[in-house]
Formats: structure tokens, C-alpha cells, sequence
């Protein structure tokens, strides 16, 4: 049976290994957001990235394992394609893509070609996403965040499922 636990914006120990055996575990990103991990200290700077839906492995004689969510800082940001993003694609070009969040969901397009993904990552010009895109998009079609983030730190699940000796 997993533990469940929420994550917020300050390190969340969520795995201890046990004294005997060789500990191990299996962590799964339950949220919507980003989650980093790393040791005590662990910031989203510092920490491995763990995407929503992602699992990790954890194995070995690893030490506890501590988790931050992602900040959410941005206003509701919303952008447009400068060139075309065909289907297959994990980046877009957009005229702006700084005010996108990392781990934020965003709708690509309008109408029936409409698709929804996840930001992976960003920078001034582009947006890389978790998933390819579905369908052909054109230079000039929207690019919007599907919820307005606030300026408040965003929080996560995550969820443990100890190894047979962990």
C-alpha cells in the first residue's frame, strides 16, 4: 500500500529507508505540478525534477529522499506561435514564453485542432512540453494557460510504494 503525501513549497521528507535489507522504492508524482527531489536542503534549483504523472525508481542504499512542488509565480500568461508546430512536435516557437510555468497545463490552438498539454519547460522563445502535440498547428495560432496561476506556491501528491525490502 503507497503512502500519500502532500508536498508544498518547503522540503517534505517523503521517503526513509529501513535499517535492515536493501531499501528501495517506487515514486509516483500524483499532481499537477512539478515536484523536485533531493536531500534536506532540496530547492527546485537543486532538485531532480519529477513531472506530474511521472514515476521514478528508487533503489539501492539510497539515503531519505526529501521533495519541494514547483513555485507558482506567473501571471496568467498567454503567447502565439511564430512558426508552424507540426504534429509530433515537443517545442513550440512563441513570441513570448517567459511567463509560462513549468508543470502548468496550456491549450494549443482553437477549435476542433484545440489540444491540451503540460510545459516541461520554457524560455524567451519557446516552450518545450511533456507530450507531443496531436495535431499540425500554424504560426499564429493562440497559445494560452488553461487555469491563471496566482502568485502562491503550488503544491503536489506524491505517492510511495516501499520495495520488498525497503
Amino acid at each position: 500500500m503507497p503512502l500519500t503525501t502532500f508536498v508544498g513549497p518547503t522540503a517534505t521528507l517523503i521517503y526513509t529507508p529501513s535499517p535492515a535489507g536493501s531499501p528501495s522504492a517506487v515514486i509516483s508524482n500524483q499532481g499537477t505540478t512539478y515536484l523536485y527531489l533531493g536531500q534536506s536542503e532540496v530547492t527546485e534549483t537543486s532538485g531532480f525534477p519529477l513531472a506530474p504523472g511521472e514515476t521514478l525508481n528508487y533503489l539501492a542504499n539510497a539515503p531519505a529522499l526529501y521533495a519541494v512542488a514547483s513555485s507558482v509565480t506567473a501571471a496568467s500568461p498567454a503567447t502565439t506561435l511564430t512558426a508552424d508546430a507540426a504534429a509530433g512536435a515537443t517545442s513550440l516557437t512563441v513570441a513570448s514564453g517567459t511567463s509560462f510555468v513549468n508543470g502548468s497545463s496550456i491549450t494549443i490552438g482553437s477549435g476542433a485542432s484545440a489540444e491540451t498539454n503540460i510545459v516541461s519547460a520554457h524560455g524567451s522563445t519557446s516552450i518545450t512540453l511533456t507530450t507531443a502535440l496531436l495535431y499540425d498547428h500554424e504560426s499564429g495560432e493562440a497559445v494560452k494557460a488553461d487555469a491563471a496561476p496566482t502568485n502562491e506556491i503550488g503544491g503536489g501528491t506524491i505517492q510511495v510504494y516501499r520495495g520488498a525490502n525497503g
